[in-house]
């Protein structure tokens, strides 16, 4: 009982804070059915259900991660960037709010693509292997989530025009915000994130 008393002032918060979006969102009702669904769920449950520590934790911890998803849902439909691309903001009208509590998600959603490993870049992990090919807009994301989140990765590999392998330093192309990435990168075939 105490897991629904929370879940339902989770909900009642959730509720209020829509209408500062408003502008935003075509249908807020949209947002608050995941909301209700869960606490459908939740209420079908029998309390002795919820005797159980992990199935209370895992709960309590679901619907944390609903509330922190529809307000960054919110707070990316409400972003500039969704105003210009439509289809940006499609991916995220029709993305689940659950999805939303992996940061690494919203690189999918703003690149279009699941082929960059982004959760890796965010978790600074050793040698990457990137795809062959990205888009330009692509590339913008990814570099923007190193920007963000590469700390430890120190150089890019690639493969030039001659089909020789080279790499270079992650602080020259990040060092300047409006470094030309298709003039630096142009023909190169990226292969590699170096830790």
């Amino acid at each position: 009982v105490l897991h629904l008393s929370m879940m339902q002032t989770l909900y009642d918060e959730v509720n209020k804070e829509l209408p500062s979006y408003a502008s935003s969102l075509p249908n807020q009702s949209q947002m608050l059915s995941e909301f209700d669904e869960l606490l459908r769920q939740t209420e079908e449950k029998s309390p002795d259900h919820f005797n159980n520590d992990q199935n209370y934790r895992q709960a309590i911890n679901e619907v944390l991660d609903l509330k922190a998803g529809i307000e960054k849902k919110c707070r990316l439909l409400s972003d500039r960037k969704c105003f210009k691309d439509d289809k940006l903001r499609q991916r995220i009208m029709n993305a689940s709010s659950h999805d939303f509590s992996d940061d690494g998600f919203i690189y999918v959603l703003r690149s279009g693509t699941v082929e960059v490993p982004w959760l890796a870049i965010m978790q600074g992990l050793d040698y990457l292997a990137l795809p062959e090919r990205l888009t330009f807009d692509e590339y913008t994301v990814m570099w923007e989530c190193i920007r963000e989140h590469g700390d430890s990765m120190t150089a890019v590999k690639i493969e030039n025009l001659e089909g020789k392998p080279v790499e270079i330093p992650i602080q020259n192309i990040l060092k300047d915000s409006t470094c030309s990435l298709s003039n630096l990168l142009l023909g190169s075939k990226i292969t590699a994130l170096v830790p």
